[in-house]
């Protein structure tokens, strides 16, 4: 006997009933990707590779949008010298 056939029920608008009077920030795909890439580097993932990860054909581009040193950083590197 044939498998009855498999029946999709239609989407319902449920996400939209419970977001309705919260305030939710709008994300866009590059919010989410300087997310990544940023806490790609401050748990230590190196830039060579981020910047393969994201399809850079030039390292450059990742320094430039990514790479900011912070304060424990600098700090890091002062008393390093000193």
């Amino acid at each position: 006997m044939p498998a009855p056939p498999c029946r999709i029920p239609p989407p319902r608008p449920t996400a939209g009933r419970y977001a309705e009077g919260l305030t939710v920030p709008h994300v866009t795909i590059e919010n989410m990707r300087h997310s990544f890439a940023t806490s790609y580097l401050h748990a230590g993932g190196g830039v060579e590779d981020l910047s393969r990860i994201l399809g850079h054909s030039d390292i450059n581009t990742t320094y430039r949008r990514y790479v900011r040193p912070n304060v424990e950083d600098l700090r890091r590197g002062m008393d390093a010298v000193l």
